[in-house]
């Protein structure tokens, strides 16, 4: 309870620091410490027998031919399995710590978010504008049906009024769940579903 306590209180210090990014950066943490570890441990190795340690003697004699960048054909490198996997290594490893970065940040909500004001901001300049946003009323779609078909007493769905002071039917069938139904106009109904 206490860490609980203290957790809060960290993120309620934090206006920018929310459940879901705390979370995500722990786990790419994680993940790049069961990636990275194995990865530093064999470039570790690999220096530990491939060459000798060089003895220090003084700075001048360290840094002396610094600025020589020696190149090599494939044919040489390519020939030592050894040199391949810690070339490769140190140049895809950067590549794959980005993929998994964008993985956990960049279909995130407020990433989508951005994406979007991107896309429709270049859009515009093309003169394609943004749909219109979906009414709050019925967020996905809405079937309507008329109200004299629904009432017929020859049909086997019977329309109940759940509420007088309301505009609420329930749509029900002996065969069926019942099914929320919501009047717009007095001889109209609306269905609404997967609203959200």
């Amino acid at each position: 309870m206490r860490r609980r306590a203290q957790f809060s209180e960290f993120l309620s210090s934090n206006t920018t620091l929310t459940i879901n990014r705390y979370f995500r950066l722990m786990a790419l943490a994680t993940v790049e410490l069961m990636m990275n570890t194995p990865i530093t441990a064999y470039g570790l190795y690999l220096n530990a027998i491939r060459t000798d340690i060089y003895p220090w003697k003084s700075w001048a004699d360290i840094h002396f031919d610094w600025y020589t960048i020696d190149t090599f054909p494939a044919i040489f490198w390519r020939s030592n399995s050894l040199q391949v996997v810690a070339l490769e290594l140190s140049r895809w490893s950067p590549v794959i710590c980005a993929f998994t970065f964008f993985a956990f940040f960049g279909f995130a909500d407020e990433s989508r978010k951005h994406y979007r004001l991107a896309y429709w901001a270049i859009a515009k300049r093309f003169g394609v504008s943004p749909p219109s946003p979906p009414s709050k009323s019925s967020s996905v779609f809405s079937f309507v049906f008329l109200l004299d078909g629904l009432a017929n007493p020859s049909s086997p769905y019977q329309i109940k009024r759940l509420h007088s002071s309301q505009a609420h039917y329930r749509l029900a069938n002996p065969h069926l769940p019942s099914t929320p139904i919501t009047t717009r106009a007095p001889r109209l109904l609306r269905c609404f579903c997967c609203a959200q």
